[in-house]
């Protein structure tokens, strides 16, 4: 397991990441919620869940998302990517 961040820094590091990682976290869902970045071996099924931490969304997803987002402050980008986490993805 990864070492253990904030949802927020997660979307922050998502960047350098991207695809196939993921990013899994805590519920509820808030900026400050405990998060993991985990390879994920797309020759297996995607895991819901890994050690506690539910599936939020793929670090390629995160990426393709902020791409509409570049005049948002770090802040208000992460708001967005929670939103959509939670009620469109």
């Amino acid at each position: 397991m990864g070492h253990v961040i904030t949802i927020h820094r997660a979307i922050e590091v998502s960047r350098e990441c991207g695809y196939p990682f993921s990013i899994f976290a805590c519920q509820p869902w808030t900026p400050d919620s405990a998060a993991i970045i985990c390879y994920v071996d797309l020759e297996t099924e995607l895991p819901s869940t890994v050690e506690g931490f539910n599936y939020f969304l793929g670090c390629d997803i995160v990426n393709e998302f902020l791409e509409g987002c570049r005049d948002m402050t770090p802040a208000q980008q992460t708001e967005r990517v929670i939103y959509y986490a939670i009620h469109d993805a």
